[in-house]
């Protein structure tokens, strides 16, 4: 059972045409570049080969995981689909939620044409959730192969710095620059770069998320993706992590070059 808040008029419009729509409050701002939404109109869904549906007006449903679909007649959509009386999912109301596993085992000892399979949403729910939990596990591998990768090219690139400029680091060590300064130094660098970096892909990926209006689907629910500015400060932080230990050996070796070999080559 699906509750939501309409304007009124808005439920007499959308029964009086046939092919009448409700658009989730989501994907009316979400879509409003690609498609021009206009009450009262028709308009054409592409993905189901061209429907042609009524936008009655937009609802605001009390379960956020709905603010992203199209509420449609069930029985106008199978007869364009050529499936009457045919449905792959149901939902049915209880009054008692602590009823729930009872409700299901008598629907499905009902004597229906075809085998059914009943369960309280509480199930469908959890294992969204685990699927969820997966995907994160999996990419959560995909994180540390990533941190690991950017660890050796920050050390990578601050090494080939170093080599490249080992006349320069010669010059400051003659010029009194002691050993833990270079040090400081060169670390300094490896830490800006990453942290600028970091800062500027956690900052792209905030703004992406934010402006998009993302959504996953799992198991028929629709989790909208969101990104904390808490999540943004906590990359900014691994970043200036990963700059320091990528750029540490880098920065040791190069505070310890000879002078005199760091020099020989001056022209």
């Amino acid at each position: 059972m699906v509750e939501f808040d309409l304007e009124p008029g808005v439920w007499e419009k959308y029964c009086s045409k046939r092919n009448g729509a409700l658009l989730g409050i989501d994907i009316v701002t979400k879509y409003r570049d690609q498609y021009i939404w206009k009450e009262n109109g028709e308009f054409a869904m592409a993905d189901f080969e061209g429907l042609s549906l009524f936008m009655a007006g937009v609802f605001t449903p009390r379960d956020p995981a709905l603010r992203n679909v199209i509420l449609a007649d069930r029985v106008f959509l199978q007869d364009v689909d050529g499936s009457r009386g045919v449905s792959h999912q149901i939902y049915v109301k209880v009054e008692d939620r602590d009823e729930a596993e009872s409700v299901c085992t008598a629907i499905d000892a009902l004597d229906f044409p075809i085998k059914t399979h009943t369960e309280p949403a509480q199930v469908a729910l959890d294992q969204a959730l685990d699927d969820l939990n997966d995907m994160l596990k999996y990419a959560g591998y995909v994180i540390v192969f990533s941190a690991l990768v950017i660890f050796l090219c920050i050390a990578n690139t601050i090494s080939m710095s170093t080599y490249d400029r080992t006349q320069e680091i010669g010059i400051l060590r003659a010029m009194g620059f002691e050993q833990p300064r270079v040090l400081r130094l060169v670390l300094a660098e490896s830490v800006l770069l990453s942290l600028l970096g970091g800062a500027l892909g956690c900052l792209s990926a905030f703004g992406l998320v934010t402006f998009s209006d993302q959504q996953l689907a799992l198991r028929g629910f629709s989790i909208p993706i969101e990104m904390r500015p808490v999540i943004v400060a906590l990359g900014i932080g691994a970043s200036l992590v990963v700059g320091f230990a990528g750029g540490l050996i880098p920065a040791f070796n190069a505070s310890r070059l000879n002078i005199v070999k760091s020099l020989r080559n001056v022209e």
